[in-house]
């Protein structure tokens, strides 16, 4: 402990946040290489970022998810990957206010005929702007919707709960 009596990052965490700087240095060096190299880059820091979530490490998951959607902005299932960290790391307004900005932008997507979020990450994110919104009964049939396209996905069931 530190004498203000906040705590030192664990080694995990720096070893984790010293990763997470070295993907954004080796991001901005290639950023002449736009386009697939870049989308490439965004995906690995995606998988990173997941594993992360696995530990329990909602914030570095967020802030590699930020990164990878900065590098291929036109993949919005990165702002759904955001708010579920936000959401896992409680801190609830912010992530109402991503999964309403996702389905915005999956909603521009899909009636550019690009959609690339899936349509049971749609009904989840709308059954839970429902349930921040107190619109039970819409939540509901939301989370329904999209446990009929994934029947064995928990987030779903969660959410009926």
């Amino acid at each position: 402990m530190r004498s203000n009596g906040r705590r030192l990052p664990s080694p995990s965490h720096r070893l984790a946040a010293c990763a997470l700087a070295g993907i954004v240095a080796f991001a901005h060096l290639g950023a002449a290489h736009a386009g697939s190299a870049d989308a490439a880059l965004a995906a690995t820091m995606a998988r990173s970022a997941r594993d992360a979530m696995k530990k329990g490490q909602h914030q570095l998951a967020a802030q590699m998810f930020r990164e990878a959607l900065k590098l291929d902005p036109q993949e919005s299932g990165y702002l759904y990957a955001i708010a579920q960290a936000e959401e896992a790391a409680a801190r609830p307004l912010i992530a109402m206010a991503l999964y309403r900005r996702f389905l915005t932008e999956a909603g521009k997507h899909r009636a550019a005929g690009k959609a690339k979020a899936s349509l049971s990450a749609l009904l989840d994110a709308h059954g839970r702007v429902c349930l921040g919104g107190g619109r039970l009964p819409d939540a509901q049939r939301a989370f329904e919707e999209a446990l009929k396209l994934e029947p064995n996905a928990p987030r779903h069931l969660l959410g009926l709960a």
